[in-house]
């Protein structure tokens, strides 16, 4: 169910009739109701920029080999499109509304072959319909304040991926 601004976690606060999203290197608002626009189209005799580095202060990975587990009644795992410390992106068979909070949980398997699971709250802050006749859907969750142990499981997971495909 969506949420009133007073169900946020930590690093969400009401900002008019926005929602003021904040947590280590992340500021973005969000407007409820609110469309993606594209920028404007530059005139052809308009030289095109250079491409801007990462702004994100949190990578991403791919992490398709892990499970989601929402605690929402969910039968099956979600499977994971991508990770960083500041959130997740996954798909989903069935809608979930912008603004609703949820409590997760993402197992990362451990060198002794048992699991550790990294668990929090969030809000999703994104959920699109992929291919119409598909009927899954791409989520994707901002993390609020995370318990130190999620965190760092997660940041751990994330840095071993990025020296792997780095090559390091």
């Amino acid at each position: 169910m969506p949420c009133d601004f007073s169900c946020l976690p930590g690093g969400f606060r009401p900002h008019r009739d926005r929602l003021l999203l904040e947590g280590p290197g992340i500021r973005a608002i969000l407007v409820p109701g609110g469309r993606r626009s594209e920028p404007p189209s530059p005139s052809p005799l308009t030289p095109l920029p250079r491409p801007a580095r990462e702004r994100r202060q949190h990578p991403r990975v791919r992490a398709p080999e892990l499970p989601l587990l929402l605690r929402r009644g969910d039968a099956a795992p979600h499977r994971i499109r991508d990770l960083s410390r500041s959130g997740v992106a996954f798909y989903s068979e069935e809608p979930i509304p912008v603004m609703t909070q949820v409590r997760f949980a993402i197992e990362f398997p451990t060198a002794e072959g048992d699991s550790a699971f990294a668990e929090g709250d969030g809000v999703v802050v994104r959920c699109e319909r992929l291919a119409g006749a598909l009927g899954h859907y791409e989520v994707a969750v901002f993390f609020g304040e995370l318990p130190r142990e999620a965190a760092q499981l997660i940041q751990s997971y994330v840095d071993g991926r990025l020296d792997r495909d780095v090559g390091r």
